[in-house]
């Protein structure tokens, strides 16, 4: 089974206001880093993913609708 996709809201701070804030989404370590370096991780916010980058979803979210269904 492929290693999960490990995702947290981070803590940085803003570079308009200069105050801390967290993040609206969820990023990987690799991707946070390299956004904002001084960013810290929220573990309230851990959400693990498995799959292929295509395919990922949550481990408790929902299915979406049928491939076929008209909204």
């Amino acid at each position: 089974m492929p290693e999960p996709l490990i995702l947290y809201r981070w803590w940085i701070t803003d570079e308009i206001t200069g105050k801390r804030r967290l993040t609206s989404f969820r990023m990987s370590e690799v991707d946070a880093r390299s956004r904002y370096p001084d960013a810290e991780p929220d573990p309230a916010s851990r959400e693990e993913r498995y799959g292929t980058a295509e395919g990922a979803s949550a481990v408790n979210s929902r299915p979406g609708p049928p491939s076929g269904s008209q909204r």
